[in-house]
């Protein structure tokens, strides 16, 4: 996948995990429910950008571009995903 408006995935969270934003993990239960909390679905990059105030912290780096070729957000389906890894490690 490469963040676009397509794709699908046959075992969910798993696999957007892994192939959208390259984390590896040797996944068990615990693990999966930490990254469901730490993965948040938007619209679009502008409800992203409004709710996390991402632009506020971070205005140099708020283009879709910048975010999705940097996973920091991917285009999983017709939803705009981010992974927080801080609030996924901070349950850790």
């Amino acid at each position: 996948m490469t963040g676009e408006k397509d794709g699908s995935f046959p075992n969910g969270l798993k696999d957007i995990l892994e192939q959208e934003f390259l984390i590896r993990e040797n996944w068990n239960k615990e693990k999966l429910v930490r990254a469901a909390k730490a993965l948040e679905g938007y619209e679009n990059v502008k409800e992203f950008l409004e709710r996390t105030g991402w632009g506020r912290d971070n205005p140099e780096c708020m283009t879709e571009e910048y975010l999705t070729e940097n996973r920091i957000c991917r285009w999983v389906g017709d939803r705009f995903f981010y992974f927080s890894k801080i609030l996924y490690e901070e349950e850790a």
